[in-house]
């Protein structure tokens, strides 16, 4: 199988472009792509596409991810991480107890609201935010909806506290460090950050780059579409769907729906609408 997607876990230091060329080069495959881009400093998990699997990344984009993180109240870098110049630091800060931080996170999940660090991927007049700051540029970065789905505080010794949070897309963690110091007038910075999950793939069952050689056999890009629908063709049909004829059907009607043939192979997607059966990314290897 050519096309279909890799879960890895990215070490410290590297880019989310340095696994992309690794790989590619590793697996001799040219077109290849990533969901969710980890800063150099971040750990964990990469969603890896490779040829036609590159085209669902519009249909996962959007996916909930899950976080483990390790913050320190009482200073701030210009990155919002610890690779960063300290701009604000407390060298005489009133203590946070475990239970008065406990009791701030009912708000903690109330936030809402999140203006990007602008040492980030976020485009601005075209051209990311991180390079125009590293230019000295003035960055004024609008503010995003973003959802703390839900927060657990894992271990908590002042001034450090340990975190795990599921949020939804757009949602900056180093910023939200930020913002939890704000509930106790304070200021925090990200030290340690790791993705553990992106939707329900977890970072424990994904390969490290060392694990990576010209054997390694992609997943099958529909378990990426595990939510969506999904139906079986005859033969008959398949054959059409394959050469991007629309026929009618008497399957119901669906904006986006997993397609197989009759040997349970995953051939793409389509969408059915007034019984008119439409290809809309066809997988035939």
């Amino acid at each position: 199988m050519n096309s279909g997607f890799l879960l890895i876990d990215k070490e410290q230091d590297w880019t989310s472009f340095d696994v992309v060329k690794k790989i590619r080069n590793i697996l001799q495959i040219k077109k290849v792509g990533h969901i969710g881009t980890l800063d150099p400093f971040a750990t964990g998990l990469l969603i890896i596409l490779f040829n036609k699997a590159t085209s669902f990344s519009r249909y996962i984009i959007d996916f909930d991810k899950e976080y483990i993180v390790k913050s320190q109240f009482d200073f701030m870098t210009d990155t919002a991480d610890i690779t960063g110049k300290i701009i604000s630091q407390d060298n005489n800060p009133r203590i946070i107890s475990k239970q008065e931080f406990e009791l701030q996170i009912p708000n903690i999940l109330q936030i809402n609201k999140q203006i990007p660090p602008k040492y980030s991927a976020v485009k601005v007049n075209g051209e990311k935010a991180y390079k125009m700051a590293y230019k000295g540029k003035d960055i004024i970065l609008p503010e995003r909806d973003i959802d703390v789905i839900s927060f657990d505080l894992l271990d908590y010794n002042y001034p450090y506290f340990t975190w795990k949070a599921k949020v939804a897309k757009g949602t900056y963690i180093r910023t939200l460090t930020e913002q939890i110091a704000s509930l106790f007038n304070k200021t925090a910075c990200t030290i340690e950050l790791r993705r553990s999950k992106i939707a329900d793939f977890n970072v424990d069952n994904a390969l490290k780059i060392s694990d990576i050689t010209q054997e390694t056999e992609l997943i099958s890009p529909d378990h990426l579409l595990y939510k969506m629908n999904h139906l079986t063709l005859t033969s008959h049909e398949e054959k059409k769907f394959i050469n991007g004829q629309n026929f009618t059907t008497n399957h119901k009607d669906y904006s986006l729906v997993r397609v197989y043939n009759n040997n349970n192979i995953f051939i793409g997607l389509a969408s059915i609408n007034n019984g008119i059966f439409q290809a809309r990314r066809v997988i035939h290897e």
